[in-house]
């Protein structure tokens, strides 16, 4: 959720870039957004940052749960099944949590 309630992002780039690629990356973004006059972050133009990497999953859900307790949550994922497997095991394991808040996980998957 952002601050109306509505949406949270956590957009992550978990493919394999060396420093240099992100660095290109970076600065290709940053002239688009002087170009169309974005504003927010530099690869997306929202206010949430993009991350670089993949991210521990456990420490996501459960920084969720705790922040939004008996929330209905959805999950929208895109990526390789094998990821998306990890993030289902994670949000089943949210389950334990009697005040936890609860997870949809929507996932379209490619390899």
């Amino acid at each position: 959720r952002d601050a109306d309630g509505i949406f949270e992002f956590k957009i992550y780039v978990t493919g394999h870039l060396n420093p240099m690629q992100i660095m290109n990356l970076s600065i290709q973004a940053e002239e688009s957004r002087g170009e169309y006059g974005l504003s927010g972050d530099t690869i997306t133009g929202m206010l949430s940052p993009t991350h670089f990497g993949r991210p521990n999953f456990r420490n996501v859900f459960d920084d969720i749960r705790e922040k939004y307790p008996g929330s209905r949550v959805g999950v929208f994922f895109c990526g390789p099944d094998a990821m998306s497997h990890a993030i289902e095991s994670v949000i089943k394991e949210q389950k334990k949590y009697s005040c936890s808040a609860s997870f949809e996980f929507h996932s379209e998957s490619f390899n």
